[in-house]
């Protein structure tokens, strides 16, 4: 089963991580828990965050577009009250991981009302550490426009 996350850097540096939840009826869903970690968090410390938000990853029941209650957890732990205010200045990337242990991070771009990935900034690599791991979201992150 492909297990999937998000990571946020906000303006201020702050890194937020969560699992990405396969719906039953198509599309995903953000989820929990969420991750909160300081922007000088080391490799290791992003990594294992992200690992986690990557075995919290399951499917739910639901359909595209519906706001998941942990949203407004996600809000509330940045000071914003929508996805607009919460988008505004931040880079994002998506993470994959399939089974057979490959590591896909997929740097989000900018665009009107909202974000957009192109498999052309996508790279892969064998996982190894919780170091490596975080160290590749720091790297997609940096790729990644806010």
């Amino acid at each position: 089963m492909k297990r999937t996350a998000i990571a946020y850097r906000r303006p201020d540096g702050m890194l937020l991580i969560r699992p990405v939840n396969a719906m039953t009826h198509g599309g995903e869903k953000d989820g929990s828990p969420i991750h909160k970690l300081e922007a000088d968090a080391s490799g290791e410390r992003i990594g294992l965050a992200v690992r986690e938000a990557l075995e919290a990853s399951h499917t739910v029941d639901g359909f595209p577009g519906q706001m998941d209650p942990s949203d407004a957890d996600l809000f509330s732990l940045v000071g914003v009250k929508s996805w607009m205010e919460f988008n505004r200045r931040t880079r994002s990337v998506g993470v994959e991981l399939d089974d057979g242990n490959v590591v896909t991070v997929q740097p989000f771009l900018k665009v009107r009302g909202g974000f957009q990935s192109t498999k052309e900034l996508w790279f892969s690599e064998r996982l190894s550490t919780d170091e490596r791991l975080g160290d590749l979201i720091r790297e997609g992150l940096d790729r990644a426009t806010a």
